[in-house]
């Protein structure tokens, strides 16, 4: 299946190899019927026995995968990756034959389709993968089965697509090259060159004129995004182990000065799910009261002088080295210097080192306070509420709570949308108001440039770029 994007905005299930599909009564058996035009770029026919080798393959413990905890909902298929249950057999994934590929989950699971519209789902040839081995992925050896290929990559700097020949003979001529270009502002100027008809990413101080430049009217785009923007606390360290000190912080920062300021289109957002989603709640965080700020500081010991914290320690904020995110980073250090007087050193890293540290949040290097986003895999509340699970890799706040884990584990299996959302609820609170583990920001917009008549390419709201439509209005050139 695949995720496409209504009028509205809203993303829904759709079929792309599986024509049509039944859910059993109870929810648990999925039986899919596959379409008999889905073909391979070789020619070959995708069949049911390519996404059970695919599955079996993403849940074992030798490939390692990383989101193989996608395909847990699926019977005993966890109970394999951690290796106590032996046999693939006994997983409920089935070819029934080859046009028909049936799934049992362990129970209900209210977004499951949609986890199966994420790459870990995607099918995979046996015969290729042994033939290529490692390099299978590499063009000239990778062989796909949606509507494009991949017939040139050079690392870290080009890729180029062409159209999947076995499903659109007639668009030989059509080729999606794409530049990997790390300064936005040179892609900018490439753009008015007409060296480039697409940029994913604009310069933040660039935006306001983009959108009202007459030069560029019919260019500029923009999509709302599901994603979480945030400053994290560090909870394991002082001084924000103490949780009256990051209420504080949290309380006395004004959330809505940073899309004042850089007039980039964000919108201030005090949850942590953005809209669209089920238990999206715009202001479930705690509200801007300074006063309170400051006296939950003196509550925990530090005290006040001439309007500054005079013994509070100075700490570190991290985040990574782009300009943007160095405009953030101090618009919040002035605000938390108006509001509770203390003084913030702020640290631009490189984005593998920055992660390093924040991999390692007990030893002296790490900040107290970091920069922080996280895009959705699936349009779902789960992607983002999971993030701060304690068996979560990727929560580098060093906070967990069990009843927060409880409440989001329970929404996950929960079918009942009001029920859902309650959790959500429960758990939102616990995570910003009660604990004050993070502070969200804004709701994302994605911003772009497109040139006039390419044809249909669009964003999603998971940061995806759409390029089926130009298989409809191939332009000439690619």
């Amino acid at each position: 299946v695949q995720l496409k994007t209504d009028s509205q905005g809203v993303m829904h299930v759709a079929p792309a190899v599986a024509r049509r599909w039944r859910v059993s009564p109870d929810g648990r058996t999925l039986n899919f019927e596959l379409s008999h035009s889905a073909r391979w770029s070789d020619g070959r026919p995708v069949t049911a026995h390519d996404f059970v080798f695919a599955f079996r393959r993403a849940l074992s413990l030798q490939t390692a995968a990383e989101y193989a905890f996608f395909l847990f909902p699926i019977h005993n298929a966890e109970a394999y990756w951690k290796g106590t249950v032996n046999d693939f057999a006994q997983v409920g994934v089935k070819a029934l034959d080859a046009g028909h590929l049936q799934i049992i989950l362990e129970k209900p699971h209210p977004f499951f389709l949609q986890l199966l519209a994420t790459p870990i789902a995607l099918p995979l040839r046996q015969d290729n993968l042994e033939k290529q081995g490692s390099q299978f992925t590499e063009a000239g050896k990778f062989i796909t089965n949606g509507p494009y290929q991949l017939s040139e990559w050079v690392h870290e700097s080009t890729m180029t697509l062409t159209p999947n020949a076995a499903l659109n003979p007639a668009e030989k001529g059509l080729k999606i090259r794409f530049l990997m270009i790390n300064d936005p502002n040179t892609a900018l100027v490439m753009f008015d060159n007409h060296q480039l008809d697409y940029i994913d990413t604009l310069p933040v101080a660039e935006i306001r004129h983009l959108k009202t430049a007459p030069a560029y009217q019919e260019a500029y785009g923009e999509q709302s995004l599901y994603a979480l923007h945030y400053f994290g606390f560090n909870t394991l360290k002082p001084p924000f182990k103490d949780v009256r000190v990051r209420r504080a912080f949290a309380m006395a920062f004004d959330r809505r000065v940073i899309p004042t300021l850089l007039q980039s289109g964000q919108t201030a957002y005090n949850g942590l799910i953005p809209p669209g989603l089920i238990g999206a709640n715009q202001t479930i965080g705690l509200g801007l009261n300074s006063r309170e700020a400051r006296r939950l500081l003196s509550q925990a010991g530090y005290h006040f002088r001439a309007g500054r914290c005079v013994d509070f320690p100075k700490i570190t904020l991290g985040f990574r080295a782009q300009y943007g995110l160095q405009r953030e980073a101090e618009i919040a250090q002035f605000l938390w210097h108006r509001a509770l007087g203390v003084e913030i050193r702020l640290q631009p890293m490189d984005w593998k080192a920055y992660l390093s540290q924040l991999a390692q949040p007990e030893t002296a290097s790490a900040p107290n306070l970091f920069r922080l986003n996280w895009f959705v895999d699936y349009p779902d509340a789960d992607s983002l509420m999971g993030l701060f699970l304690k068996a979560n890799g990727n929560n580098h706040t060093g906070w967990h709570h069990e009843d927060y884990d409880r409440w989001v584990e329970e929404a996950a299996k929960t079918t009942d949308p009001h029920a859902r959302r309650a959790l959500y609820d429960k758990a939102q609170r616990l995570i910003l108001r009660q604990e004050a583990a993070l502070i969200p920001l804004y709701v994302p917009l994605k911003t772009y440039l497109l040139r006039p008549g390419l044809g249909a390419i669009s964003v999603n709201p998971l940061n995806v770029l759409e390029l089926d439509g130009l298989l409809d209005k191939p332009q000439k050139g690619g």
